[in-house]
This record gives C-alpha cells, structure tokens and sequence, in this order.
C-alpha cells in the first residue's frame, strides 16, 4: 500500500462510509491503480437490497480519478476539489458487483488535464475481469 485511506480523505470530498477507496497501489503521473474492499461492506451507501448494483462502480472511479488530480495538484502547489461533471461511455459488463470477490481494483488514466478540470478513463473489476468502464470528466471547484 502506497497512500492509506486516511490520505484519501484528504484529498476527496468524502469521509467514513462514503470514501469507498482503502488505498493507492500505484500512482504516476498519468495514472492511478487502487484497491478496496468496501463493496462488502454493509454501511456502504450504495449496497442495497443485499447488493451493490455495477453501477456504482463510477463513483468509485471518479474517487480514483479524484485522488490522482488531488496528488498531482499536491505536487504542484495547488490546491482545489473535483467533481463529478460528466460520464461517458459508460459500459457495464456485470449487473452487480460479486461480494466474493476479496478486493476490487480501481484504475484511472489521466486523457486530459487542465485548470478547470480532467477527464478520466475508469476501469473497475476484479483482479481476473472488468465489470464496468467509462470516462469520468472531472471539474474543479473555485
């Protein structure tokens, strides 16, 4: 583990049972690879009738793509928040997210960076399978 959920928290919006990041396996400066376990947590806010639909795979995505744009701003000597602005292409190749599966693995590759905001291309799955991608456009707040 490179950065631990602690620092996640940080550097996105979100804190407790919404910050569904445990930690940062890798990062650089045009990507970002991270784990968690919280799609078989039962206080996750997504995680209804005894499932979590794939879909909110793109909320975990854009966390990903959150903390990447935070460290890069980090590096610099900026600062700021991003947000969810839009999702594209989004392709969802399994309804709902298996609980069997010990640790997802969120990635996201910077396509595009610049003062007002990013886009992000998002894969989330298991070690063996994608179960959703799309790309994120973050915005930055003022």
């Amino acid at each position: 583990m490179l950065i631990g959920r602690v620092e996640i928290e940080r550097l996105i919006p979100h804190s407790g049972s919404m910050c569904l990041l445990d930690s940062v396996l890798q990062w650089d400066d045009d990507s970002i690879t991270c784990s968690t376990a919280s799609h078989r947590r039962e206080d996750n806010p997504f995680y209804t009738n005894e499932e979590l639909d794939s879909v909110a795979l793109v909320e975990y995505g854009a966390q990903a793509a959150a903390v990447h744009a935070g460290l890069i701003q980090q590096g610099m000597g900026e600062g700021g928040t991003a947000y969810i602005g839009a999702v594209k292409n989004l392709q969802i190749h399994e309804a709902t997210v298996d609980t069997a599966i010990d640790s997802l693995k969120i990635e996201a590759r910077c396509i595009l960076n610049n003062i007002d905001g990013a886009i992000y291309q998002i894969d989330c799955g298991a070690t063996d399978r994608t179960i959703i991608t799309a790309r994120v456009v973050l915005v930055l707040a003022d």
